[in-house]
This record gives structure tokens, C-alpha cells and sequence, in this order.
């Protein structure tokens, strides 16, 4: 028995330094995403929040092999070129998440 409570114990200790290493990453992510936001247009943020909450936590697709990477429809040739002008924003006819092209998406995800 006092074996099992030493070995909570460790595991215990464990979780929480865990915790306080996702807390400052997290602030970290939430600092650098304030910056960001503070870039984008009022209307557009709230756009984005909307869909992300109802899609839970996925807002943004991109487009592959001329489809929404999110639900898998065909994007319309036509909407496929102007979401590649990056205009304006588009979201997608089916499942209403924002939609870039993939060249923008690899741009972003590149350092």
C-alpha cells in the first residue's frame, strides 16, 4: 500500500509540472494569437470565432484536389480562382468554413 501512495505520489508530481509547461505555452500561443488578431478587420475575427465554435475548433480549409478539405465537396472552378486572389474571404457552400487556397496554407505552415 505505501508503495501504490509513493508511486500517486511521483505521478502526482509529475502532472503538474506537465501542466505548468502546457500553461506557459499556452500563454505564449494566446499572446502571439492577440497580436494577430489585432491585424484582422472586427468582422472577420468574428467570422472566424463563429465558425470555429460551431465546427469545433476547425474554422479554416484549404482547397485539395479542387475540394474542401473539411467536408470534402467540390469547390466551384470559378470560386477555386477567386480564393486564390485572397480578395476577400470565402467559406465553403456546404459546411461554412472559411476556405484559402493551399499555397496560402503553405506559406503559414512554413517558418
Amino acid at each position: 500500500m505505501d508503495e501504490l501512495d509513493q508511486e500517486l505520489k511521483e505521478r502526482e508530481a509529475d502532472l503538474k509540472e506537465i501542466i505548468k509547461a502546457n500553461e506557459s505555452e499556452e500563454n505564449i500561443l494566446l499572446a502571439e494569437r492577440k497580436k494577430i488578431e489585432d491585424q484582422v478587420k472586427k468582422p472577420d475575427v468574428s467570422v472566424y470565432m463563429r465558425i470555429r465554435k460551431a465546427k469545433k475548433g476547425k474554422a479554416v480549409s484549404t482547397i485539395r484536389r479542387s475540394a474542401c478539405s473539411g467536408c470534402h465537396n467540390i469547390v466551384p472552378s470559378q470560386r477555386q480562382l477567386e480564393i486564390r486572389r485572397n480578395a476577400r474571404i470565402f467559406t465553403c457552400e456546404y459546411c461554412g468554413r472559411i476556405l484559402i487556397s493551399q499555397e496560402i496554407a503553405d506559406e503559414v505552415e512554413a517558418p
